[in-house]
This record gives C-alpha cells, structure tokens and sequence, in this order.
C-alpha cells in the first residue's frame, strides 16, 4: 500500500539515467496524494528514450467512461497486474518509474492512528515501478495522463503495520522493467518482489501529514512536532 509519498531531492539528482532533455529543477514536495500531478519516468513514444512527464496519480484506464475510477487505482497489486482489465494493457506497453525519496504509512485506529516515514536505510532514493495511462473519455483536447503505483507483499519492517509495500526496483529491474515493448512476462513479473527485509528504516512522524493539503517539511516533524 502507497497511499502518501515524499519526493524532496531535486529530480537532475535523482534520476540516474540518459534522458531525452534535462528534468528541470523540481520543488520538494512532502505529501503526496492521489490526484496530484507527479514527475515519472517512461519511454518516449517518439524517440524511444527515456522522459520526465508529469502524469497524475491514480489511474484511469483509456476505456473507461469517467474520472471517478482513479480513486480506488492509485496502487495496483503486482500479482495480478498482468491480467486484470484495469491495468492489463498498461502492464504489457505502458511501464514507468516514480521517484520517490519516502513514503507514508498508519497503523492504529482511525480515532488514534500513528503516522510513519518509511525510507530505505542507506537514504538512497526509492524507485517505484509503475504503470501509466492515457483517456480522453470525455473528448478533451489533450489527452489526460495518469499513473498508479504497483504494490507486492510487506517486508519485514513494512509487516510491522501494512501487509503491502510498493514494489521498489534496482538499476537492473529499472532497466528491465522499461525494456520496450518487453513481452518476457516471467521477467517482469520476478521483479514484483519485497526490498530484503533491513533494506528500510521506520520512523514515527507527527500528524501535521495526516490532512493531504498540508505541505512542507512540518511533515517529516517528530510525533510530538505540530498539529493541524
């Protein structure tokens, strides 16, 4: 599960890969949610080479009739992914990666919940396998982009207080998993696998994260820090 994330490195940092053009400067952004426009990598449909868009998060398939399906597709589960309808096509020809520095998760009761920032231990940047769409369902003039975030089984750390995790990629997979057209299934889907469990540190944050519209590094404060 993904439902928050943080990315506040600068994107020309982050991205270690031969781009079509230059990602421009990026500002840090420390609460993400669905329905937000974020920066994801994928192949050029032109040139074939790597390119920073700005999609938005929570997916629309090109078939469906409105807008109102992304709010239950801004992650999809790995391990089926391949075949269900929402995601199938994309699965096949539409991969992409998301940048992220961190991500969010809650445990508790909904009256009572304790917020948590997940990021890996060496403080390397996470890189998310994901999926992209593109829908003019309602004839709009230019097409509306979106993503959606694969999920795969909790590790060790993540187990603690979710039994999903995003599906996190090394240079190879991120290779791999951008490959062209790439039809190996078998491949592809080995990559949908947990980071090794120690791969992640935890660290319990303050509620100022918990409203969506809040932003800035308040969001990263300690459990004690400021309230909305």
């Amino acid at each position: 599960m993904c439902g928050r994330y943080v990315l506040a490195e600068n994107l020309a940092h982050l991205v270690k890969h031969e781009l079509e053009e230059p990602p421009g400067e990026w500002d840090a952004r420390y609460n993400v949610a669905p329905t937000q426009s974020m920066p994801i990598l994928r192949r050029s449909e032109d040139t074939d080479t790597w390119r920073v868009d700005h999609f938005q998060w929570g997916l629309v398939p090109f078939w469906s009739k409105d807008l109102k399906i992304r709010q239950n597709l801004f992650n999809a589960r790995s391990e089926t992914a391949a075949e269900k309808p929402s995601f199938r096509a994309a699965f096949k020809s539409r991969r992409c990666l998301i940048p992220a520095t961190g991500f969010y998760e809650w445990a508790g009761p909904k009256a009572d919940r304790t917020t948590y920032y997940i990021q890996r231990a060496d403080e390397e940047p996470l890189i998310f396998a994901g999926l992209w769409e593109s829908w003019d369902g309602d004839g709009r003039a230019n097409p509306l982009r979106t993503f959606t975030i694969l999920t795969t089984s909790a590790n060790q750390e993540m187990s603690e207080f979710h039994h999903r995790m995003p599906v996190v990629l090394d240079p190879a997979g991120q290779e791999l998993w951008m490959q062209p057209n790439g039809q190996d299934m078998p491949a592809l889907e080995n990559l949908m696998q947990p980071l090794p469990d120690g791969s992640l540190k935890v660290r319990r944050v303050g509620s100022w994260v918990n409203k969506a519209t809040n932003e800035g590094p308040e969001c990263l404060g300690p459990a004690d820090g400021r309230l909305f």
